[in-house]
C-alpha cells in the first residue's frame, strides 16, 4: 500500500539534534575561552543547569517556531539567514527567562554571547555539511521509474524534457505513444 512520508518537525529530527549539538559545542568552547579551563571550576554546576536551559530551550525554539522548515531545500543565504534568526529567538528568549527567573546576575555575558555567536556559525556549518552529505546519499539512492504516455508527435521532446530538468531524478521505464 502507499505508505506516507513522516510530517511536521519529526521528519527533521536528525537538524533538530545536529542543531542542539551545534550549540553545547558552542556552550563548551565558550566556557572553556572563558574561564581557561573545561569542567572544572567552581561555578560547574551553574553552568550545567545553564547548558540544559539551552538545550531544551533550542528544542522548543525547533518545534515551536518551525526553523527547520524547507532546511533541505534553502540555499545558502537563506540558511544563514535562518540560522542567525533561530539563535537569535534562543538567545532573546533565554535572556526573558534569566531576567525573570532573578539569576541573570549569576551567569556571565560573555558566555551567553559568545555562545549565541558561536551557535549561529556551528549551526550553520554543521547544516551546509550534512545537507551536501544527505544530497550525496540521496543522488545514490534508487531513482524512481517513469513511463511517460504522450503523442507521437511531442514524445522525444517530452521525455527529453522530463529527464534533463529532473536533476536525474528518474529512470525511463518506458514510452506511449498515443494518437
Amino acid at each position: 500500500m502507499y505508505e506516507r512520508g513522516i510530517k511536521g518537525w519529526l521528519k527533521h529530527l536528525d537538524f533538530i539534534l545536529l542543531d542542539m549539538l551545534s550549540l553545547a559545542l558552542a556552550f563548551f568552547a565558550t566556557f572553556s575561552l572563558r574561564f581557561s579551563q573545561a569542567w572544572g571550576s567552581y561555578q560547574t554546576e551553574l553552568y550545567r543547569e545553564l547548558l540544559i536551559m539551552l538545550l531544551m530551550l533550542d528544542f522548543t525554539v525547533c518545534v515551536m517556531f518551525n526553523t527547520m522548515h524547507d532546511v533541505l531545500r534553502r540555499g545558502m543565504y537563506r540558511e544563514a539567514l535562518e540560522s542567525v534568526k533561530h539563535a537569535a529567538i534562543v538567545f532573546a528568549i533565554m535572556t526573558v527567562l534569566l531576567v525573570a527567573l532573578k539569576v541573570s546576575d549569576a551567569y556571565s555575558r560573555i558566555i551567553l554571547y559568545g555562545t549565541s555567536v558561536l551557535h549561529m556559525v556551528l549551526g550553520y556549518a554543521l547544516r551546509q555539511i550534512y545537507k551536501k552529505l544527505l544530497q550525496k546519499r540521496m543522488k545514490h539512492e534508487k531513482k524512481r521509474a517513469v513511463l511517460i504516455v504522450a503523442p507521437e508527435a511531442r514524445a522525444a521532446e517530452v521525455a527529453e524534457k522530463l529527464l534533463t530538468t529532473a536533476n536525474d531524478a528518474f529512470d525511463l521505464a518506458g514510452l506511449v505513444l498515443s494518437d
